[in-house]
């Protein structure tokens, strides 16, 4: 990721802090959360990384060795610096007759204090990209949510849906013309095709009550984190979306 590192994993310090999670260096399975997920904090994976354990130690934990060296990175990242998200009281658009749009601007100058814009081009497509709200990574205004919206044939503004990253450790991201979503087990990439919002690609993990991993690409099961790896890379290597904040 240009400028920074997007983190392995959604939310982890959020999830330390919520859950109350100490790390588990030596744990051979991860703890179960609310969601029926597993996970290691950011925390413990650091922790294992500083208790110099090998590759194989920590493949056995679940992760594969770029998660280790990604984890050291994200070490050596200040802390982020966020905005009073609080105080923000966000447009659903999703509920929102968008008929009374004609232009991304008036849409822009709908928006409330704290909200945030940004125009982007998905795979030719012109596209507003609109946030519930934004938080400072390295002096860019990322966001993990957006609203999208398009002009169709006619002339008229679409609204085509929502993207989602899961928490401020993974803030969405422009690579090869789309744009990429990411929790800790799964990366995605968006684009419009046809006036529509669609994931193109898509690689994720799970994992057993004995921590053992199953890969999928898209919804086919794979033999290894191959594909997902690669696409974390991908994130890491693309370009955070600058929003402009809605004083």
């Amino acid at each position: 990721m240009k400028k920074s590192l997007v983190a392995l994993t959604t939310g982890m310090m959020l999830a330390l802090t919520a859950c109350g999670l100490a790390p588990q260096v030596n744990a051979k399975a991860p703890e179960n959360d609310a969601d029926g997920m597993y996970d290691y904090t950011l925390l413990a994976l650091a922790d294992a990384i500083k208790s110099n354990l090998t590759d194989k130690e920590f493949e056995d934990m679940g992760y594969s060795p770029d998660y280790k060296d990604a984890v050291k990175q994200s070490e050596n990242h200040k802390q982020l610096t966020f905005k009073p998200l609080d105080e923000i009281i966000p447009i659903d658009f999703s509920k929102v007759d968008i008929s009374k749009y004609d232009t991304f601007t008036q849409i822009v100058n709908d928006l409330k204090p704290g909200m945030g814009y940004a125009n982007a081009t998905l795979d030719g497509t012109d596209v507003l990209l609109v946030s519930t709200g934004c938080y400072d990574w390295d002096g860019i205004s990322a966001a993990i949510d957006s609203y999208v919206f398009m002009y169709n044939k006619d002339g008229a503004v679409v609204y085509l849906g929502a993207l989602q990253s899961g928490g401020t450790a993974n803030p969405l991201v422009m690579y090869d013309g789309k744009i990429i979503t990411a929790t800790h087990h799964t990366v995605a990439k968006n684009t419009v095709k046809n006036g529509k919002l669609v994931v193109v690609e898509e690689a994720s993990e799970t994992f057993d009550t004995d921590g053992n991993a199953t890969y999928y690409v898209g919804s086919k099961k794979v033999n290894d984190d191959t594909k997902l790896s690669e696409m974390f890379k991908e994130a890491m290597e693309g370009e955070i979306i600058n929003f402009q904040v809605k004083g």
